[in-house]
């Protein structure tokens, strides 16, 4: 026949203790876990929220740059007669090859300036950041004239804008120690448009080219 075993007073306090101990510990674990918990979510909004702002930043310059490249391009081709075959060239470095492949860029060059890494002064909400765009062009697929005939009155611009940070108290660019900007994000923006006099009448050229960022027809 099994003994009973019989606390006394001060073991049963011990107990009591005990328990209590452990489920202080329970408690301090799970209010643990839901502070990491807590922490992480909001560390990742924050980062989600300053990836967002820096890709608005990236499309901002992308297509603040097509706009300006359309006007340059359309006002040099209505020029000489509505081709843009003497910008359609380029060695080294002044070449790009866009994502998807196809025929090659060239950096935009008009009138004694290269229009690579145009920084603008729009702050867009934060002190640090500022876009920048550079400009290409390149011929069309469909033309005959091959990488730099303008032959068909219709050539591709392609901005690529990127999210670059600056001093924010001398507005200078942060560069690495190769002198490059220091770039956050990049969004690259093509469209094509025609060069002949009829179509520079279009002005914004809205429409150009279904294939590009814009729609509809001139």
């Amino acid at each position: 026949m099994r003994a009973k075993t019989h606390l006394t007073g001060t073991a049963r306090r011990d107990a009591r203790r005990g328990s209590a101990l452990i489920t202080v510990l329970i408690v301090v674990l799970v209010l643990t876990v839901v502070a990491i918990g807590i922490a992480f979510f909001t560390s990742t909004e924050d980062k989600i929220s300053g990836n967002a702002r820096m890709s608005r930043v990236g499309f901002y310059a992308a297509e603040a740059g097509l706009r300006q490249g359309e006007s340059l391009v359309t006002n040099f081709a209505t020029g000489v007669g509505g081709s843009a075959s003497l910008l359609l060239t380029g060695t080294g470095a002044d070449i790009y090859s866009p994502p998807g492949g196809g025929r090659p860029a060239y950096i935009l060059k008009l009138d004694g300036v290269t229009y690579r890494n145009v920084v603008l002064e729009q702050k867009l909400g934060d002190d640090a950041m500022r876009p920048m765009y550079s400009l290409f062009i390149r011929n069309n697929q469909e033309d005959p004239g091959g990488d730099n005939a303008d032959t068909d009155g219709r050539v591709n611009i392609i901005a690529v804008g990127q999210m670059v940070l600056v001093d924010p108290s001398t507005n200078a660019l942060i560069v690495d120690k190769n002198g490059n900007p220091t770039i956050g994000i990049t969004k690259v923006l093509e469209e094509q448009i025609d060069t002949n006099p009829e179509g520079a009448s279009a002005a914004t050229q809205k429409g150009a080219n279904t294939g590009g960022t814009s729609a509809g027809a001139k």
